[in-house]
């Protein structure tokens, strides 16, 4: 099942140059690569999501300009994607997708209660726990509180 949902996503990954246009037309990500990610993040995290349905995806460029390859707002069905994330390899990009499905998850599942440095520290690990097993190690994100100086 897990390489299932791996091939899945690597074969709906978006590259610039394959889909800009689609991109700038629907400003949304193809459906079953986010249930892919849903699925892994559930998997690598110690979410059940039961009765859980997967979010949509949606590229934005207050993303680009705050600097962050993603992001989740509690309360949103959407998680977002940057659209500069389109330039990085496959493996970033879905790692990144997975991770913001863990933040999706955190606010689903109540997990509210954590720091935000705590929910920094879940989301990375599941990025580079996906990015071991399935992505690239190349992508990990080993200093990623560097990105956060609050959790310094």
């Amino acid at each position: 099942m897990r390489a299932l949902l791996v091939a899945l996503l690597a074969a709906v990954a978006l590259t610039p140059a394959a889909n800009a246009i689609q991109v700038s037309m629907l400003q949304g990500m193809h459906q079953a690569r986010v249930d892919a990610a849903f699925a892994i993040a559930c998997h690598l995290s110690k979410y059940t999501c039961e009765g859980i349905t997967s979010p949509r995806a949606v590229y934005s460029l207050e993303a680009d300009s705050r600097g962050v390859s993603g992001m989740y707002w509690a309360g949103d069905p959407n998680v977002i994607i940057a659209y500069s994330t389109l330039g990085k390899t496959p493996a970033f990009q879905n790692g990144v997708l997975v991770h913001e499905v863990v933040h999706y998850l955190q606010a689903i599942e109540g997990r509210n209660v954590l720091s935000p440095c705590e929910k920094e520290a879940e989301a990375w690990e599941v990025f580079n726990i996906f990015q071991l097993k399935y992505g690239d190690v190349e992508e990990i994100v080993a200093d990623w509180e560097e990105r956060y100086p609050a959790c310094t």
